[in-house]
């Protein structure tokens, strides 16, 4: 294992609370971003990775934040799809090279090992992180967050409300799954690699 993905390991994460209602994905970058680098990002900033990133490829709004970070922190982004007929449509695109688009069957087999390297973040169904009582946020909606350790339980970090959490590997492995079965995306990871 190189120097880079060990320090990756020893990551001190500190999740954020989105500040914008669809900005999930950029303030787990952020939180990533700062575990690295030690910068994070501020409201603001998140409000313009969330827009400029939109701009930059409009098909797929999580890839134009992804080069977006990649080309402004210079890191290496790593997109693993689920979907095998989606990724080999990306192949055919011109992306900047501090992002690989690659395709993996995303199962609890493929998660331990990746989070096993370093945080991960991941697109899942959010009614699966909500607690029972809580029917006014309880809803099937994309989202992703991060998995910091992935045995016996699942930590995540939720930028819904900023909290880390943890569930069984059941609930967890049922919000992946339903990403694809109740909401018709396909399941995706995003690494720094």
């Amino acid at each position: 294992m190189n120097s880079e993905k060990m320090q990756h390991k020893k990551l001190k994460l500190h999740p954020m609370q989105q500040a914008h209602v669809e900005s999930c994905l950029a303030s787990c970058l952020s939180t990533l971003v700062q575990g690295i680098k030690g910068i994070g990002l501020t409201a603001e900033e998140e409000k313009k990775l969330l827009m400029d990133g939109s701009n930059v490829y409009r098909i797929d709004f999580a890839i134009g934040q992804l080069i977006f970070i990649a080309q402004h922190h210079k890191l290496k982004v790593e997109l693993l799809i689920d979907f095998k007929p989606y990724v080999d449509h990306l192949r055919k695109e011109k992306f900047p090279k501090s992002l690989k688009i690659k395709h993996l069957k995303i199962n609890e087999i493929s998660i331990k090992r990746l989070v096993k390297e370093s945080p991960i973040i991941i697109y899942v169904d959010k009614f699966h992180l909500i607690s029972k009582q809580d029917m006014l946020n309880r809803y099937h909606y994309p989202h992703y967050i991060i998995v910091s350790r992935f045995d016996k339980k699942v930590t995540i970090l939720d930028p819904w409300d900023g909290q880390e959490k943890e569930l069984t590997k059941k609930q967890f492995m049922k919000a992946v799954q339903d990403l694809k079965k109740r909401i018709g995306l396909s399941p995706r990871i995003i690494r720094i690699v």
